[in-house]
């Protein structure tokens, strides 16, 4: 029998048109696979369209609209619920999938399974240490755990955009560790970083140019004959992450509709191309509930 994989994002309602690409993007190379949405915080309308698709995973009490999306972002565990799964995935909602997954995380599992490693989460782009992102942004919570914890400044920084884990403990660990750690910039990601690396045997730190494209390495991303995107490695790309420090956003048009709200573009035509593709496809697809919804015009 298979592992039970739980695929989660989320986001509030400036999010939607990043989630819609998601949702598209992961409907393409994942077809049979279900992406749940976390609301953060989402509008009326586009709870209601998410909940018609059977993807929204309603705010417990306390988390949602009004809630910092962070804090939201790092008690998962508590938007799951009593759901069972061995292993959960997390997505950032600014990602898209561009490679069928399932194949490589089963492969991933069986990797920390080997290694006793209850999370794997893809480094930081540019590569830093624990030490230097303290340092660099002058985090002071951050800095605190890394002492109680004793955690070695030089191991390297992780992105929290893309999180394989087996442990509620983990998810337990981030929740309570990102709101003791509120007030510093990047304070859910910093939060991960301990949470993982207070595990005994520490994550599996993947590769981000594969498992988290994101900064100055998307203006380099192109596509080959084949169709498979490549970064600035000979790897082909499983995820992207539009994270690009210098990004523009585009309102989002179609002939039939309008959707009003804005997209998160690169300066790469690749990059861009596929967000706009992705995001005219999903909703066309999706038009009729999108409409009933109240959500274009």
């Amino acid at each position: 029998m298979g592992r039970q994989i739980r695929f989660v994002t989320g986001g509030d309602r400036h999010y939607f048109a990043l989630i819609l690409t998601l949702l598209g993007s992961f409907g393409r190379q994942m077809p049979g696979e279900r992406l749940w949405v976390c609301d953060f915080g989402l509008a009326d309308e586009q709870k209601r369209f998410l909940r018609e698709l059977g993807v929204l995973l309603e705010a417990p009490v306390g988390l949602g609209r009004g809630t910092h999306p962070w804090i939201c972002k790092s008690s998962i565990g508590s938007y799951m619920g009593d759901a069972e799964f061995d292993a959960l995935v997390w997505l950032d909602a600014d990602m898209i999938v561009v490679r069928p997954l399932v194949d490589h995380l089963t492969y991933l599992l069986e990797v920390m399974q080997a290694g006793q490693h209850d999370a794997a989460v893809a480094g930081h782009l540019p590569e830093e240490s624990l030490a230097q992102m303290a340092a660099m942004y002058r985090a002071p919570q951050f800095a605190r755990h890394l002492r109680e914890f004793s955690l070695p400044g030089h191991l390297p920084y992780v992105n929290s955009g893309f999180l394989l884990t087996t442990s509620c403990e983990v998810l337990d660990d981030w929740r309570g560790l990102t709101k003791a750690a509120r007030g510093d910039i990047l304070f859910e990601q910093h939060s991960l970083n301990v949470a993982v690396y207070r595990r005994p045997h520490g994550p599996l730190v993947l590769d981000p140019r594969v498992w988290n494209l994101n900064n100055y390495p998307l203006h380099r991303t192109y596509r080959s004959e084949g169709g498979e995107v490549y970064g600035d490695t000979s790897l082909p790309v499983n995820v992207l992450h539009i994270t690009a420090q210098e990004h523009t956003l585009r309102p989002f048009k179609l002939d039939k509709f309008i959707i009003e709200q804005t997209v998160r573009m690169t300066g790469n035509k690749v990059v861009d191309d596929l967000i706009m593709e992705t995001l005219a496809s999903v909703a066309n697809e999706h038009a009729g509930l999108l409409r009933s919804s109240g959500l274009i015009h």
